[in-house]
This record gives C-alpha cells, structure tokens and sequence, in this order.
C-alpha cells in the first residue's frame, strides 16, 4: 500500500505537467489588448510596476492587492510576462495535484473519485490548466494549492502554520479571510456547545487580525487606482440580483456547468442522509449539537463549501470560474457524500457530465469573437444558450434520481 501511495505521485505529476505542454502549445492565449476587462491587464500593470518596467501603480480595486503572484513573476528572468506567468502556473499545478491527492489520501477518498477529481480539474475548460493556458496572466492557479493546504492544517489540527499561511494567502488573494472569519465563528460554536478548547480561537482570530493588517498596509503601499468596497461589492450583486431574477439561473447554471452531474447526485445522497433535517431542526429550535454532520472536517468543509457558493453569486460577475475555485472545498464534499453510492451510477452519469467540459474544442478568443467566447459562460450567454445548459443540467439531475430511486444498479 505504500509502495502504491507513493507511485501515484510521479505518474501524476507526469499527467500534469503533459496536460500543461499539450495546451500551451494547443490553446491560444488570449488576445489582451483587445480585452481590456480581463484580469489579466491589471496583473499585467502589477508585475510591470514591480519589475521596474513601470513608474506609476494604477491597478483598480480589487486587484491592487494582490501582489504575491505578480511579484513572483517579476523575479524570474525571461523574456515576457506571460512566460513568466506560465512558469508560476505551472510550478502551482504541479504543487496542487500533489497535495490534493495526499489529502485526498489522508481523508480516505476513494480512488475511483480521487482519479475522477484529478481528470475534472485537469481538463474541464474553467479548470487548473485549460482555462489558464488561455488566460495565463493570472492569480487564481495557487489558490487551488493553499486552500488545499489549508484543509490539510486543519484536518491534521496544526494550528500554528495558520500564522504565516494565512497572510501569505491573503495577499495572493483577499478572499481568504472570509474562509478564516468562517473557521472562527464555527470554532467558537464548537468550543460553546462542547464546553470544549478544541478549536484555539487565539490562534485562528489573530492570524486573521494579521492577515486583516497585512491587506490594510498593502492597499497603503499599493493604492487602487479606482475606488470600492467588498461590502459594497457583495451589496451591489445581491442588488442585481433582485433587479435581475435570472441571474440567479445563470448562477445555479453556472455550478452545475462548473461540477457536473455528481452533484446531483451528492445532493440527493446529502438529503437521503437527513442532512437537510438537522439543519431545519438547528434552525426552527434553536438546539445544536456538534458537529452537525459526521464529524467536524465534514461540518468545515460544508462551510467552506457554501462559502464559495455563496462568494461565486455575490463577488463577481463570472461565478463560473470562482465557484470552480472552491473545487478542493467542493469537489471533496461531494466525494465524502458518495463514497458509498454504486460505481456504475457514477459511471453513467460521469459519461453525461462530459460534454460540459468541451474536450475537443479550444476556448475562444474573448478579445476578438466575444459572442462566441460567452456562448461557453452561463453568465454571458443568451438566455437561450443558458436555458437549454439549465435543461440539460435538469435531466441529469431527474436521471440520478431515477437511478437511485428505483436501483436500476443494484448496490454492492
């Protein structure tokens, strides 16, 4: 057996870094200039600024802070910034297959999903790779690597490196506090409801008060060139929301295209297990026992998932991609709540989830056919495109209910 955990290892750094090299000589990178809404134009002034190319710093809210990414870009000697991206990327996909796969290891995820996980993440469109071969000037591929970290820590109870991971992770990027902010107020539950020590809210409420310094002093050096305010952020897509009801279709699209069928799947199983009743009952009277769930990692990871649902809808406008940013949050909570469900159910409905991923296709050119390229994006897309995604997503969910309901597969 550890012969074989440790096999996976090089046979899985092997697929990545040949999943990396197909696309960044398959898939075009986009067209920058003629894209000036992309992200990637104020990383692009970030690392400029920082490599001394650049005398003024005018990078827009939220962007301004997120220097760790750029700056390490800057340090490496090549000829262009997107080279020098592309090896950050590349370094980082590596480092997350790895310690996703040890975590997924050390929580017991059964193999079969643990390869579903690595192949989804590798090749779906708004993934590690694909989406990143084409949009390469990025902060988002690390974020896979240090929240994976993070659940690691956390599932291994070594509360001390929340002192130096969590700053690190917030100036890569500011939504990390909200996951810390998240941690500590479930942590002062448990301690309350277990009369317990369990959770060390010094440690978890100082490291955030430190990460909650280090982004104030960074937006001090760094100062946005255009004004805003998370709180005025969230407010103003909660707003659009409400002016625009389907919005919210295009967001329940937008996961669904983001995870595939499983999740239905894993919502079905999630009801099956009396989930949903406990939370009623935490609710309706005011009693809680914890954790709420089969344990505590299995509590924090549901929170964590819902968080990052939560942060897809109300953000950003393009939830696909953020929602596919909680994949190790995610994705793992799916896997614990199907770790039992019948192989050949997930088979069938794995085989349906494929077409979302576009595997034969490259990902359109935003800069030159934008028409084309929001044909792919829920929250881009004629309502006629995103209706007949919904549709789609609809009878995959009715066909994983049929085949649980009626055991066309007969359980092991």
């Amino acid at each position: 057996m550890i012969v074989q955990k440790g096999f996976i290892y090089p046979v899985i750094l092997f697929i990545t870094a040949a999943t990396f090299v197909f696309y960044y000589f398959h898939q075009p990178v986009a067209s920058y200039p003629k894209a000036t809404l992309m992200d990637g134009n104020q990383y692009l002034k970030i690392y400029d600024y920082l490599a001394g190319k650049s005398q003024h710093y005018e990078v827009a809210f939220p962007f301004h802070s997120r220097i760790a990414i750029p700056w390490l870009a800057s340090v490496l000697s090549v000829a262009t910034p997107v080279t020098a991206f592309q090896i950050v990327n590349l370094i980082f996909s590596l480092l997350s297959v790895c310690i996703l796969i040890y975590y997924w290891q050390k929580i017991t995820i059964r193999p079969y999903l643990m390869g579903w996980g690595i192949f989804w993440l590798l090749f779906h469109w708004t993934g590690l790779i694909r989406l990143n071969a084409y949009d390469p000037i990025t902060v988002d591929v690390p974020l896979y690597f240090f929240q994976t970290l993070f659940l690691l820590l956390l599932y291994n109870r070594n509360w001390m490196h929340l002192w130096w991971l969590a700053p690190l992770a917030t100036i890569q990027k500011e939504s990390f506090p909200a996951l810390l902010i998240v941690l500590c107020m479930y942590g002062l539950l448990y301690n309350r409801s277990t009369h317990s020590k369990t959770f060390p809210i010094p440690i978890i409420a100082g490291s955030l008060v430190i990460s909650l310094i280090l982004k104030y002093v960074i937006g001090l050096l760094f100062p946005p060139s255009t004004h805003g305010n998370s709180i005025i952020t969230i407010l103003y897509f909660i707003k659009q929301s409400l002016i625009d009801p389907f919005r919210i279709i295009r967001w329940l699209t937008g996961v669904w295209v983001a995870f595939g069928g499983i999740l239905w799947l894993a919502i079905w199983q999630w009801r099956k297990d009396g989930n949903w009743y406990r939370i009623q009952q935490a609710i309706q009277q005011r009693k809680y026992s914890l954790p709420l769930f089969t344990d505590i990692h299995t509590d924090l990871l549901f929170l964590f998932s819902v968080t990052y649902l939560g942060l897809s809808l109300l953000a950003g406008g393009d939830f696909t991609r953020i929602v596919f940013l909680g994949f190790p949050f995610i994705m793992t909570y799916l896997f614990i709540l199907l770790k039992n469900t019948n192989l050949k159910i997930l088979v069938v409905i794995l085989l349906l989830s494929l077409p979302l991923m576009h595997l034969h296709l490259i990902i359109p050119d935003q800069g030159l056919d934008w028409e084309q390229f929001a044909e792919w994006y829920p929250e881009f897309a004629p309502s006629s495109t995103v209706w007949f995604m919904f549709g789609y997503g609809m009878l995959i969910a009715l066909s994983s209910w049929i085949l649980r309901k009626f055991h066309v597969f007969q359980q092991k």
